[in-house]
């Protein structure tokens, strides 16, 4: 089970601070920040419950628990609306004559 998490965390990761700041109403910055906040506290929680599920049901009980999150967050990850598009940079104003290399 750990090689698959080996495999899967750099696209984890890569993607999801891709995709928070294009679903942040709250702008990028902040977006971030949200998102970075409710990861470390999933940690946090996830850790706490995991340990005491662990301690009082089994190990059984835990892996349910965590396969039964993961299908509920793929579902609502399948729930978002695509990203809004975002049109190409234009440059403001033309580059005057002349202004490029020189040969």
């Amino acid at each position: 089970a750990i090689w698959m998490m080996d495999l899967a965390w750099p696209s984890i990761s890569v993607s999801s601070t891709t995709l928070a700041p294009r679903f942040s109403p709250l702008g990028e910055g902040e977006g971030m920040g949200v998102y970075n906040a409710a990861n470390a506290l999933a940690g946090l929680l996830g850790a706490a419950l995991g340990g005491w599920l662990a301690a009082h049901f089994g190990y059984e009980a835990t892996l349910a628990l965590a396969a039964v999150s993961g299908v509920a967050a793929l579902s609502l990850a399948l729930l978002l609306p695509p990203p809004p598009k975002v049109a190409p940079a234009v440059p403001s104003s033309p580059a005057p004559a002349g202004a490029g290399p020189k040969s």
